[in-house]
């Protein structure tokens, strides 16, 4: 990969991400106190049939952002699914694939392959760009393992997860210099698609979570467009650094 130069974060650390290159993270502002509170948004209450005015406990081990993830996959906010690939001999899979979470794998990329064979074969059931590979034969946040059963099992069992797409508008006109507090992670490898939302800490980002339940910007998520634009990663990072207002195209897997 002609892009697997070196990155190093503030702290001097070396990032790595799958195979090849480096993913340098870029801090919107060191000294922000990172934005823990998670309210269960609004629309989720009122699906359960609970009070909205009553913000219910997460059950024990479960911290609120965890919680509402499963809330939001039980009430139906997002689609997961699982398939069972048969692979061609001699013939791969044809995905290309963003990792730079290091827990679960974005396919940003379908190439003529089982996949394709798959599609044509199951269109209810189509595997699509932005799809997130949660588990693959059983095996789940063990990055290289689940590349390796990918490359070589003649039969993968994928649980995927479809995104679900919004955009958020945020603005800092009255403060210009103010950070946005966001702490994002990018991969500078040919393929590599948006920027991973690391942390959300106090600024515009959170108060517009405040404001706008629904549309919560969060950890996990991943910014694909800004202002319209879907460029390189670079790109995106170099306009929301030097913005005052954003429209921000996400896609969220939670």
């Amino acid at each position: 990969c002609k892009y697997a130069d070196a990155f190093r974060d503030q702290r001097g650390e070396l990032i790595t991400a799958w195979p090849c290159c480096r993913a340098p993270v870029h801090e919107d502002r060191a000294d922000d106190d990172t934005v823990n509170v998670f309210r269960i948004p609004q629309h989720l209450l009122e699906q359960m049939s609970m009070d909205p005015s009553d913000q219910p406990v997460p059950p024990p081990g479960w911290n609120g952002q965890n919680w509402a993830v499963k809330l939001q996959q039980e009430v139906g906010d997002i689609r997961e699914f699982t398939v069972v690939i048969d692979r061609v001999e001699r013939q791969s899979l044809g995905l290309d694939l963003d990792i730079i979470d290091r827990k679960v794998a974005v396919i940003s990329g379908i190439r003529p392959g089982s996949i394709t064979r798959w599609n044509a074969d199951h269109p209810d059931e189509r595997i699509e760009v932005k799809d997130c590979i949660l588990a693959v034969d059983n095996i789940r946040g063990n990055i290289p393992k689940m590349i390796e059963s990918l490359k070589y099992d003649a039969s993968v069992e994928l649980v995927l997860r479809r995104p679900r797409e919004f955009v958020a508008r945020i603005s800092r006109k009255d403060r210009p210099t103010a950070s946005w507090g966001l702490t994002l992670r990018f991969s500078s490898c040919v393929g590599a698609i948006g920027l991973l939302i690391v942390r959300v800490a106090n600024g515009p980002v959170a108060e517009w979570n405040a404001r706008n339940p629904r549309q919560m910007v969060l950890q996990d998520q991943r910014i694909y467009a800004v202002n319209g634009l879907s460029g390189r990663p670079e790109e995106l990072q170099l306009i929301i650094q030097r913005g005052v207002e954003l429209e921000l195209t996400l896609a969220s897997w939670m």
